[in-house]
């Protein structure tokens, strides 16, 4: 299957399509399988054959199986990196290279850093190049566990929280978890003595008692 793809080629998918039950036993098979063909340029990406009949199906409240496909084929390619040595130890030593992951999304610094001159003390900040940042925090809630993880702007610090969401045989409610949220953005945004500009987002559909309890909380928001 392999032999008449030209070497010069800069990625080679194969796509397999196969049963959302078969996915975890295929993916180990293939995986020692492909092992000694796979190469920063050739990718095996498994597709549950449900997707074939949803593609053209349009869902305004969740992405289409064709875009979360092509969105997780393009995360996984990788991307050839020359990295240029300044000094190099003998004459026909070569540039070395790498292939580094190439996300369609990332978080990063903003093109171009404003510098603010302020009088106030003691300074809000202390970070004069970004003086106010994006602090972004997902969450999930599953019937037993609640997921939280918190990353700045730059992908300088992150962190990670797991609750149980029973105490006994009692589940707790839904303010009392948004509270667990909210408390633990407050310990990681109280690392840095900067201003934040906090971003919350949830895996998958909110529930419309969940986004009342999200106010809940900011009427009692810090200001220091």
């Amino acid at each position: 299957m392999l032999v008449g793809i030209p070497a010069g080629s800069p990625h080679l998918v194969v796509y397999v399509f196969c049963p959302a039950s078969q996915l975890q036993t295929l993916g180990n098979t293939l995986a020692a399988t492909f092992d000694s063909l796979s190469s920063s340029r050739m990718v095996v990406h498994l597709i549950p054959e449900s997707c074939l009949l949803y593609a053209s199906h349009a869902c305004h409240s969740r992405p289409s199986p064709l875009d979360v496909t092509a969105l997780a084929v393009y995360n996984r390619l990788l991307r050839k990196v020359k990295r240029t040595t300044l000094r190099k130890v003998y004459a026909a030593q070569p540039d070395e290279k790498r292939a580094l992951q190439f996300p369609a999304v990332t978080i990063a610094r903003t093109p171009a850093p404003k510098v603010e001159f302020s009088l106030e003390w003691p300074p809000k900040n202390t970070d004069v190049m970004d003086p106010v940042a994006w602090l972004h925090v997902a969450y999930t809630i599953t019937p037993d566990w609640l997921l939280s993880t918190c990353i700045d702007q730059l992908g300088e610090a992150h962190s990670q929280r797991v609750w149980s969401t029973k105490q006994g045989e009692k589940t707790f409610t839904i303010e009392a978890l948004v509270a667990k949220i909210w408390a633990f953005t407050w310990k990681f945004a109280r690392r840095a003595r900067k201003e934040w500009r906090i971003v919350v987002a949830r895996w998958g559909l909110c529930p419309v008692a969940e986004i009342e309890g999200e106010s809940a909380p900011l009427k009692s928001v810090p200001v220091s």
